[in-house]
């Protein structure tokens, strides 16, 4: 996605900077990212609903990155959404069908993680029940 992203806005100083930042974190600490995304989109599950992209691109995030101290974001985040008004329909495409499919993953994995905290409490209950008729 990374490479996608950094060819679709080839002549951006702050893309280029991003993509190797990203690149960079994905190869240290990959989950790091995915649970930065799942924090937003549970707080704004509603409004990602319908089209991400439209979200992302509407959405100010001025207030949100204030609150968690990463108000050094914000500049090139404002960048890739000017950017974004001008590319090609192809390429807005693309970017939603990412967004799309982060959101996707996002869900499932925390239907993953419901499922398997009630069949953990679940067998912990029966263990607790097959403890309380031993004794």
């Amino acid at each position: 996605m990374c490479k996608d992203v950094e060819y679709i806005f080839d002549n951006d100083w702050n893309i280029t900077k991003a993509v190797s930042f990203f690149e960079l974190l994905m190869k240290t600490k990959p989950r790091l990212i995915f649970d930065y995304f799942k924090h937003y989109e549970s707080i704004y599950h509603e409004e990602l609903k319908d089209d991400p992209y439209f979200f992302f691109v509407q959405h100010e995030y001025s207030q949100d990155l204030q609150r968690e101290n990463s108000s050094s974001l914000l500049e090139p985040i404002e960048t890739f959404k000017k950017q974004l008004n001008t590319t090609s329909d192809t390429n807005k495409e693309k970017i939603r069908e990412y967004l799309t499919n982060l959101r996707q993953i996002i869900i499932l994995d925390k239907k993953t993680e419901s499922s398997e905290s009630s069949s953990s409490s679940s067998s912990s209950s029966s263990t607790q029940a097959f403890n309380n008729n031993s004794t």
